[in-house]
């Protein structure tokens, strides 16, 4: 079995095509060593199922199928799709310091084209969006496995190239793990550094002062570290700490209690900038935005996004009825009919036309009401039945812009 499975790699690996091939999947499976080798073909396929095995085609767009089924339209590319995802690759070695590379896209660099570099495990960084990433190196040894994808409208195409990292070959480097500062203006941010690779005693120089690997209680900004080994090899990296683009805030739609005892108040809440989703919590441990049926009195309230940002502060609800305290309302009337005083005039009612009225006896029971209102009771229930002397209790509401609402007493005399 061993020296068929042999027979069939030399098989495999001495076929060759005039151009080198893309693969659309790059995770080899095979059995003995592996090699790349551009320009080649293989062509084998033994005992796979549907789609399984290795296949080449010759339009320059082979498929790599190894050990592993496809997904089906792995690329279905419309017509005319002419971008491509061919790449370079430059070492720039150092004996002291390790090797880095630099990935160089051999394709022209158009508007709505997107690259998806992947530089394999041990990578640093792992990944990249630009079009010609620099300075990339491995923390280990091995034989790494470099994918690029591009894409620009409907197209997408993606190559692979294999980079093996021998042991002198691993760079001295590092990255950064960032906390962002969650509350805007507040000093919560951190960075923390894993270096790689280098010798000796490693120093740290940040642009703030910092000389340790890790640095917190940081504003939102951009900070940059050059970090030194005991060989003099150095690198640097440069990160930015972010936060919420708005403070947290609110705004409050407040209605004020009528009349003592209406318990018609409300308060609701808007909240903006932070980061949502909002939580609204209430002294009454209510958790909602809006609190209605409310009587005269303060409200405390405490509001959180996501990220545990808080806001407390107290809200008040007055009450809106306003006792007359001048002579535009009279307190009393004489409805007994000899012409004088028989109405109960209240001045200027005229210059609200929506105004509502409503008479109360001293039981809390509404005797007469009236909308509009126009300085024409005379004393009586809505059903013209002569109320006896005695003191009421009369509200008024203007409907105004401001909501306006006057109350007070209002003796009937006969």
């Amino acid at each position: 079995m061993k020296s068929i499975i042999q027979t069939l790699i030399i098989v495999c690996l001495s076929l060759t095509i005039v151009k080198a091939q893309q693969l659309k999947r790059w995770t080899l499976a095979s059995q003995g060593t592996q090699k790349v080798v551009a320009p080649f073909r293989t062509s084998w396929t033994a005992a796979g199922c549907p789609t399984c095995g290795t296949l080449t085609a010759s339009d320059n767009k082979s498929i790599l199928r190894q050990g592993f089924q496809q997904p089906p339209n792995l690329y279905n590319n419309p017509p005319g799709c002419l971008v491509t995802a061919k790449f370079n690759i430059t070492q720039l070695p150092s004996q002291i310091c390790g090797t880095k590379f630099d990935f160089e896209y051999d394709g022209t660099e158009t508007q709505g084209v997107t690259y998806e570099w992947n530089f394999g495990n041990g990578s640093i960084p792992r990944a990249s969006n630009q079009a010609n990433p620099i300075g990339i190196f491995y923390s280990s040894p091995g034989t790494k496995i470099v994918v690029l994808t591009v894409k620009q409208g409907g197209c997408t195409k993606s190559s692979a190239k294999i980079v093996t990292i021998n042991a002198n070959q691993v760079g001295f480097g590092g990255d950064a793990s960032v906390d962002n500062v969650n509350c805007k203006n507040e000093k919560t941010g951190a960075i923390r550094l894993t270096t790689y690779g280098g010798a000796g005693i490693k120093t740290f120089k940040w642009s703030n002062g910092s000389s340790s690997p890790a640095i917190d209680k940081l504003s939102a900004g951009r900070y940059q570290v050059t970090v030194s080994d005991g060989s003099g090899c150095s690198f640097i990296i440069d990160t930015t700490v972010n936060q919420p683009t708005q403070a947290m805030s609110f705004k409050a739609t407040i209605v004020n209690e009528t009349c003592k005892d209406y318990n018609d108040g409300s308060i609701s809440l808007k909240a903006e900038g932070g980061t949502p989703p909002y939580r609204f919590v209430w002294s009454n441990n209510l958790e909602r935005n809006t609190i209605t049926e409310l009587t005269a009195g303060k409200y405390p309230i405490r509001l959180f996004d996501s990220n545990s940002c808080e806001i407390d502060t107290v809200f008040e609800i007055n009450v809106r009825c306003k006792k007359n305290t001048n002579n535009n309302i009279f307190d009393t009337f004489t409805p007994n009919g000899d012409n004088l005083n028989d109405t109960w005039v209240v001045k200027d009612i005229d210059k609200y036309p929506k105004n509502e009225l409503i008479i109360y006896n001293r039981w809390g029971q509404i005797v007469y009401n009236k909308s509009p209102y126009v300085n024409e009771w005379t004393g009586t229930t809505n059903n013209n039945k002569e109320l006896p002397t005695a003191a009421y209790y009369y509200v008024i509401r203007l409907n105004d812009e401001k909501g306006t609402v006057l109350s007070g007493s209002i003796t009937l005399i006969r």
